[in-house]
């Protein structure tokens, strides 16, 4: 679940002890598909003006436009709200 800022109480926003989790003792292990998120970051990558190996995305070109379109159905198949 993503949590954003106003949605946790300011006490958890400073972590004072980083070896405990600030929402209790649940462990947060995330494993990571390394093939797919460099595949992801790939594709993302590709919503460029400029050529490859170079990524320019100026802010609502249409390059930068598609790219959040794919960033926003990628959180969307996710689950993400």
């Amino acid at each position: 679940m993503v949590r954003r800022h106003w949605q946790v109480p300011a006490k958890y926003l400073i972590y004072k002890d980083w070896n405990r989790h600030p929402l209790g003792d649940t462990k947060n292990e995330l494993e990571i598909d390394q093939q797919r998120l460099l595949a992801e970051l790939e594709t993302l990558a590709a919503f460029s003006d400029a050529a490859p190996p170079a990524v320019t995305r100026i802010v609502f070109t249409p390059a930068d436009l598609k790219a959040r379109a794919w960033v926003i159905s990628r959180c969307e198949e996710a689950g993400s709200p």
